[in-house]
């Protein structure tokens, strides 16, 4: 921190921020004078610290270099952070009309050079506002909008990052940079990175922006979906801990992904409690996303008991609150195929797959699983046992995460297929890969993050 600043603030005489307020519009001393009716030489004097203005003077000043809601002295400059927190907490609770009205009201900082902390905060808020503005827009099915949104939060944080010293930096700046990076993470679904960068803000969390539910939230499901459930149920019942109240939104979604995590690591009963608990909380709240993915997940619990009936029962309900989003409904529909298969539905099996390839059209990774899935309706074919072990569980292994654990239900369901077949040799070979996949998935390695 330089010589000119104390706790963030600028330490300049007040005739100096006004002089370097007015530079940086490109105003002359003679401007300023003629604006409020006195002469060069007082302005000279008032900016050198030799002459004093009265209030009324200085509020002419202000309103001609429109800086009238600018903070300038010390106490304005307390209030004015103090709202920066207020800003965060409205951003943490998703309120996002009151956080746009006071972030607004807070670009006064904007026009004061000399205030560079707070003006890199106001940088900091903006670039997350951006990135939430673009999860709106995805989850309207806006998503060229979102891409551009996002894509300005990124360029605007890349410039932000050549102006930031980083072992000067206080430690709000640099907690709320490491969290921007990682949400343009979220969106790059790169889970190592934004694991790297969560927990760097965690590690800068001060008194001012605490270690907040959505740090841990992000790491745990970021772990999640590394395929890393024990890791992700740590982080995921910290942000549980962190849930100010039961009416929060967020805790849905927590225990969602608990319960989540507990299908991966063989809690099925408790992630049938947590479900259960988690739909009437949702519903209690009309959460339409939430309810969505609890039936999916009690969907998937259904599946694996071979409830097949109930299984689509729950996925049709999961369809009426998918309310037309399409990645989702690509996803319902490739589940409830292969529940229809086993109950020998054929053809409403093949109709849920053709729909799903229909609405997946131009998504290369729903089109893949649509493709796994139909092979599974028919292992009697040699192509088909052939792609799902040369091609299918390859390529789920490689992806990692979630997908690893689908690639073992594969496997299982191989195995039993050979073992039924009296092909003892394929099934040992199958229950080898899936060994290798288990280990694989549980084996973690720190110092990747490093």
């Amino acid at each position: 921190m330089s010589s000119n600043t104390m706790n963030g603030f600028s330490t300049l005489p007040l005739g100096e921020k006004i002089m370097q307020i007015r530079k940086a519009k490109g105003l002359s001393m003679e401007n300023v004078a003629h604006a409020i009716k006195k002469s060069q030489p007082f302005i000279s004097r008032f900016e050198r610290g030799e002459a004093d203005c009265s209030a009324e003077e200085l509020e002419s000043i202000k309103k001609f270099l429109e800086i009238e809601n600018a903070p300038l002295f010390e106490h304005e400059l307390k209030f004015y952070k103090s709202q920066m927190w207020v800003l965060h907490d409205l951003l943490n609770k998703t309120r996002y009309p009151e956080a746009d009205t006071l972030f607004r009201k807070l670009s006064s900082v904007r026009a004061l050079p000399f205030e560079e902390e707070l003006i890199m905060l106001h940088t900091m808020f903006e670039i997350r506002m951006l990135m939430m503005e673009g999860t709106q827009k995805r989850l309207k099915e806006s998503t060229e909008a979102a891409h551009e949104t996002e894509k300005a939060a990124e360029e605007k944080l890349k410039a932000a990052e050549a102006l930031i010293n980083f072992d000067t930096a206080s430690d709000e700046v640099l907690q709320l940079y490491h969290r921007n990076k990682g949400l343009i993470y979220v969106v790059k679904m790169d889970e190592m990175n934004k694991i790297k960068h969560f927990l760097k803000a965690v590690d800068y969390s001060t008194d001012n922006i605490p270690i907040d539910v959505m740090l841990y939230y992000h790491i745990g499901c970021a772990y999640l979906t590394l395929g890393k459930p024990f890791k992700a149920i740590v982080y995921l019942e910290r942000a549980k801990a962190l849930c100010p109240d039961s009416t929060n939104r967020v805790l849905i979604h927590v225990n969602i992904n608990i319960a989540s995590a507990c299908i991966d690591t063989g809690e099925l009963k408790e992630a049938e409690k947590i479900l259960k608990e988690s739909l009437v909380h949702a519903e209690s709240m009309d959460e339409v996303g939430g309810k969505m993915r609890i039936m999916m997940l009690m969907a998937g619990l259904c599946d694996r008991a071979n409830k097949h009936e109930e299984c689509i029962a729950f996925l049709d309900q999961a369809t009426e609150y998918a309310n037309n989003y399409t990645h989702a409904l690509v996803n319902i529909l490739w589940i409830k195929a292969y529940s229809l298969f086993k109950l020998k539905k054929t053809n409403e099996c093949q109709d849920a797959l053709t729909y799903a390839k229909k609405l997946a059209a131009g998504d290369e990774l729903q089109t893949f699983m649509i493709e796994v899935q139909s092979h599974r309706t028919t292992l009697d074919n040699d192509d088909s046992l052939h792609y799902l072990e040369s091609v299918a569980i390859p390529s789920l292994k490689k992806r990692k995460g979630t997908f690893a654990f689908y690639a073992i239900g594969l496997c299982k369901e191989l195995e039993a297929h050979y073992l039924k077949k009296r092909s003892k040799m394929k099934a040992l070979t199958i229950a080898a890969i899936m060994r290798d996949i288990y280990e694989e998935a549980f084996y973690w390695d720190d110092d990747a993050l490093e």
